[in-house]
């Protein structure tokens, strides 16, 4: 077991639902802006969202920022992974929030588990909520007494390709 000092203590909770062997996420909904004084990063103020030839979402990590930016990063790397922490950190629950959200769960019949994350190592976690939300998720939003607007994600499997059948049963007398 691990134990982590009471000011770095956030819990991520994983609900499971009856019948199904693929649990939720479950994470608080982060409202406030990551990082304040700078709340284009990590983009610079007046940059494009889109850099000529490249996708609207692909940022070089070793880059260095441009123009004046609120926030002294050397990289572009070091603000992503810094919005990433504050994120995760945003997310996870306070272990003041965590009693009434575990009773709410499974008031509506989930058994639910707890995850202590360190939120100060190097490379922060990346929760499927923060990440791309596709077809094959499912998600839900619920309101905790505690801890406000909770979101629970999960990703379904993959459907099963049909098996044709071996043998092809034909009606009586249609024996060819």
């Amino acid at each position: 077991m691990k134990i982590l000092r009471l000011a770095q203590s956030r819990t991520l909770l994983w609900a499971h639902e009856r019948g199904s062997d693929v649990p939720f996420e479950v994470s608080k909904v982060v409202h406030q802006q990551l990082q304040p004084r700078c709340p284009t990063a990590p983009r610079c103020p007046g940059e494009p969202a889109t850099a000529p030839g490249k996708g609207g979402l692909w940022l070089d990590p070793h880059e260095r920022p441009k123009g004046s930016c609120a926030y002294s990063f050397g990289t572009r790397g070091e603000c992503l992974r810094t919005r990433n922490q504050l994120a995760l950190e945003g997310a996870l629950f306070r272990p003041s929030e965590l009693v009434l959200t575990r009773r709410l769960l499974e008031a509506l019949g989930f058994r639910v588990v707890e995850e202590a994350i360190d939120t100060t190592v190097a490379e922060p976690r990346i929760l499927d909520a923060h990440g791309p939300i596709g077809p094959r998720h499912q998600v839900r939003l619920l309101r905790s007494p505690s801890a406000g607007q909770i979101v629970l994600v999960r990703r379904l499997p993959a459907a099963q390709p049909r098996r044709e059948p071996l043998m092809t049963v034909l009606p009586a007398g249609s024996n060819t």
